[in-house]
């Protein structure tokens, strides 16, 4: 509500162009000095952190902002009806229902995790995690397994889905595919843990925790 607080009041913009899309996407980074970097995509209600984009804009080359506009989930989870996760542990279902008005935050929020019940909590922090998986690097050599061990679908309100399937590379690393792209054209990677924290989350909701 108050931008303000992260900088955003009065962004710096940097408008670029994503393959696949008709019209151009506009970033918006904070103002602030120091500390964490927030940014957000005009048109999108989000304020996300870019800690991981370290305090300057040395990021903004070609292929990393393609990568990051082209993979990172940019939406309000008010946008989304449904996130299908398959990982090696088994299908995990988030259902979403976001009806809250942004401005005088009435209305309802209902979730739930593989047909049960969730906190509101609890659901945008598994939410969050899904789409602030972390991309690590470009992929050294070829992709060689054919089958993904993780693979997440997101359905929104309007009926487009979008893809996302992880193969492993390494111990640590996991080359990524987004939307059935050719495997020719698969060139970056993302880091285990990113894939740990969505893992855990789901854990702490099954067991009846609460996500910190």
């Amino acid at each position: 509500k108050d931008l303000s607080e992260y900088g955003l009041d009065k962004p710096y913009r940097v408008t670029i162009t994503v393959d696949g899309k008709k019209e151009p996407v506009t970033l918006l980074f904070d103002s602030l000095s120091s500390g964490t970097r927030y940014m957000m995509v005009e048109g999108v209600d989000t304020v996300y952190s870019a800690i991981s984009l370290m305090s300057d804009f040395s990021f903004l080359d070609a292929d990393a902002m393609r990568l990051r506009s082209g993979l990172v989930w940019l939406h309000s989870i008010k946008n989304i009806k449904e996130v299908s996760m398959h990982l090696p542990n088994g299908k995990h279902v988030l259902w979403v229902d976001d009806q809250i008005d942004p401005v005088d935050n009435s209305g309802t929020f209902e979730a739930k995790l593989n047909g049960q019940p969730v906190s509101e909590d609890n659901a945008r922090a598994l939410y969050m995690s899904v789409i602030s998986i972390a991309y690590d690097a470009e992929l050294a050599g070829e992709v060689t397994e054919t089958a993904p061990t993780h693979s997440f679908t997101i359905t929104y309100r309007n009926g487009r889905k979008e893809y996302l399937s992880l193969y492993r590379v390494n111990n640590r690393q996991y080359a990524v595919r987004l939307n059935n792209a050719p495997m020719e054209d698969v060139g970056f990677t993302v880091n285990i843990a990113s894939l740990r924290k969505v893992e855990e989350n789901i854990a702490t909701i099954l067991s009846g925790g609460t996500i910190k």
